[in-house]
């Protein structure tokens, strides 16, 4: 299994810029309209996604917070 802080660690200081940018838009964007975002993945692909690109699971920057 891959460990994903160790791959984190490896991005460089720009990379890291714009998975922080990436991670914002995903968030403001659903925030303004649930319906935007669509993933097609399986549950187990979705929580690598969330892990990854979030890190700590937090309700509210997530599109299943109810």
């Amino acid at each position: 299994m891959i460990n994903k802080a160790e791959v984190k660690s490896t991005l460089t200081s720009s990379q890291r810029n714009c998975l922080h940018l990436i991670a914002d838009l995903i968030s403001k964007s659903d925030k303004k309209n649930k319906e935007f975002l669509f993933y097609v993945m399986s549950m187990g692909e979705h929580e690598k996604h969330k892990q990854f690109m979030f890190g700590e699971y937090n309700k509210s920057n997530h599109a299943d917070a109810a």
